[in-house]
């Protein structure tokens, strides 16, 4: 990987592979804080937590630049504990490639001098051509796999169509195998989800078809023991199967690759059985921890304060925008009543509900609120179902101690055109 290189810039304290210095130092790190002055950055993901930009430099080769955010006090205490995010994966990757094993080649880590900011720190990492999540690539396979994993902003480049042919059989074993030398080699990955393996495909000369991706919650010592890797298996293959009654066949097909890839194991952790159990119970606790997310600010949800009124609402939806609706509810509509609203494929429905008072309001959601949650567990668990948009409460002012939730109905159309 060559030598190592400090570099100051725009406040930023960088280490970089000699090799890549010169280009990253002339066309990168200085303006590294707003990548969109660079004539080909396109970003690839962008969440509270982290954006990526895929930069294509003068010299012709390609990197994925990462900005990592401390978004609350948590983040901060994490950072404290366990150092930053970007340096983690950084010394991840380094570590990971001097084994041997396929991973991202990290090759400019950076840390703001100032640490009071909410930039956490950068890390560019090594662009790798003609790869995609194996979750994407899963979607080409029989109905048993779906797709899950597209336009992750992850390593990817290339488009899904260059998938070359293959038995869904050949995959899942490669794919089994591979995970089996990851734990053996000593290296344990705590969020290996479809989008953090990717395959290649087209394969150079002796190159290992999988690289792991986004290492900073990696561990890399001792192989992990039975828990882990049931843990892990259950991980990666609920990213993959797309019914639970496909789920006992991949599993099992999954299982018996990893098992007979190395010595033999046995261990009452990995079975069949185990490993399903294991994937409902993190589907299950994966709806509740999303149906929470719409009562916060997250990538999808936002709550807004504005003229007297908290609104948790989907940031598809402008706050403006729904007091407008409600406006147009209260000029149309009777107290309490539902007003319907055309919307692009579908029909907006907003409910009003009955004005509660102080200790009411002072001590439990209201009803609002419950049914905008109640919409959005509802759609988690069984992928049907309205939308939930927003959800409003009048704190102060004239609608003091109203309320009125907000859903989106897709496949309904013409409302006639009016509220009421």
């Amino acid at each position: 990987m060559g030598e190592l290189v400090k570099v100051e810039s725009a406040g930023v304290g960088w280490v970089v592979e000699g090799a890549w210095a010169e280009a990253l130092g002339r066309e990168v790190l200085p303006i590294v804080g707003d990548l969109t002055q660079h004539p080909t950055a396109r970003l690839r993901k962008q969440s509270l937590l982290r954006t990526v930009y895929r930069v294509t430099l003068g010299d012709g080769r390609t990197v994925m630049v990462k900005e990592y955010r401390l978004r609350a006090l948590k983040d901060r205490l994490k950072r404290l504990l366990l150092g930053p995010k970007p340096l983690r994966e950084w010394r991840a990757s380094r570590r990971l490639l001097d084994r041997g094993v396929p991973a991202s080649h990290a090759v400019a880590v950076g840390l703001p001098a100032s640490r009071s900011g909410v930039v956490e720190g950068y890390l560019v990492v090594e662009a790798l051509p003609d790869v995609v999540g194996v979750g994407s690539y899963a979607a080409a396979r029989p109905p048993s796999l779906v797709f899950r994993h597209a336009a992750r902003g992850t390593e990817s480049d290339a488009p899904l169509a260059v998938r070359p042919a293959e038995p869904e059989e050949g995959f899942v074993g490669e794919l089994a195998g591979f995970v089996r030398r990851l734990h053996d080699a000593g290296v344990s990955h705590y969020d290996l989800h479809g989008g953090n393996i990717l395959v290649r495909t087209s394969l150079p000369a002796g190159a290992e078809r999988f690289v792991v991706i986004d290492l900073h919650r990696i561990r890399v010592g001792r192989p992990p023991g039975p828990r882990h890797r049931a843990a892990a298996i259950a991980q990666l293959a609920g990213s993959l199967v797309g019914s639970w009654e496909a789920a006992p066949r991949v599993v099992e097909e999954f299982l018996g690759a990893y098992l007979g890839a190395g010595e033999a194991m046995r261990s009452p952790l990995l079975t069949s059985g185990r490993i399903v159990g294991l994937m409902r119970r993190r589907a299950a606790v994966r709806v509740r921890s999303r149906a929470r997310r719409c009562l916060m600010n997250s990538s999808r949800f936002v709550v807004d304060r504005i003229r007297g009124w908290r609104i948790y609402h989907s940031r598809e939806f402008l706050a403006a925008e729904l007091l407008s609706l409600w406006e147009e509810h209260k000029a149309g509509a009777p107290a309490g009543g539902v007003s319907r609203f055309p919307w692009e494929e579908g029909v907006l429905e907003l409910t009003e509900y009955p004005p509660r008072g102080a200790l009411a309001r002072l001590l439990t959601r209201s009803p609002a609120v419950r049914a905008y949650a109640a919409a959005h567990r509802l759609r988690g668990e069984r992928g049907s179902g309205p939308e939930a948009v927003a959800a409003a409460d009048c704190r102060e002012g004239p609608d003091r101690g109203r309320s009125f939730a907000v859903l989106l109905r897709r496949e309904e159309v013409d409302c006639a055109g009016a509220p009421g």
